[in-house]
């Protein structure tokens, strides 16, 4: 990857939306291997660790992260994930755990329902914020279908997370990318051109944006 002096993170490209790690970019400039555009100054501050919340394919965009952690985020910052899908065998990535949790990443599992090939936890991915403790000083970054996010936010805000330090991705609003279509309208934002993913305090007064 190719980035230039000035703290930014996070963006999308033509539609194909996704968070990025906090690296050193020039605004606007782009991620060859990943196609995302940086454009928001979204950086750690204060809080050095990441919880990543994540249901289904919410995983892939995110992925950047967890691979990236120490190059981006330093040795000392820690990741947790939440991770919930429907199936054991719709989780993504499933080869690379083992590695990640080498890393220090502390990866907590769940499926929808328990069934003969599980061992681990069942319920929705908001049954691991009372299975486990939450990750301290930390930012959350949420990216799943759109029933979940609320429920989560219950749950971050009841361990007493500020609304500047979640994160959410709305790319699945994204149609045209380009800022044309007016599909992707979430108040005064456009998706494709102002996110895809945003700081809770900035929408959470919008109605219809969550």
């Amino acid at each position: 990857m190719e980035f230039e002096d000035r703290t930014a993170m996070a963006g999308q490209s033509q539609g194909n939306g996704g968070f990025l790690p906090v690296i050193p970019a020039k605004a606007g400039i782009q991620d060859k291997e990943s196609g995302f555009r940086v454009k928001h100054g979204m950086t750690n501050g204060d809080k050095k660790n990441i919880l990543i919340v994540v249901g289904g394919i919410g995983l892939i965009p995110l992925r950047s992260f967890i691979l990236g952690k120490d190059k981006f985020l330093g040795k000392n910052a820690k990741i947790q994930i939440f991770y919930g899908a429907k199936h054991p065998n719709e989780m993504l990535f499933r080869y690379e755990y083992d590695q990640w949790r080498q890393k220090g990443v502390d990866l907590k599992l769940t499926v929808d329902k328990e069934c003969a090939d599980w061992v681990g936890c069942a319920g929705l991915v908001t049954a691991l914020f009372d299975k486990f403790p939450v990750l301290e000083n930390a930012r959350a970054y949420l990216c799943g279908p759109p029933i979940m996010y609320k429920f989560v936010l219950e749950k971050l805000k009841a361990k007493g997370f500020a609304d500047e330090d979640i994160f959410l991705s709305l790319e699945r609003r994204i149609y045209c990318g380009i800022g044309v279509c007016q599909h992707c309208a979430v108040g005064p934002y456009y998706t494709c051109k102002n996110g895809p993913v945003f700081r809770y305090d900035q929408i959470k007064n919008i109605q219809g944006a969550i």
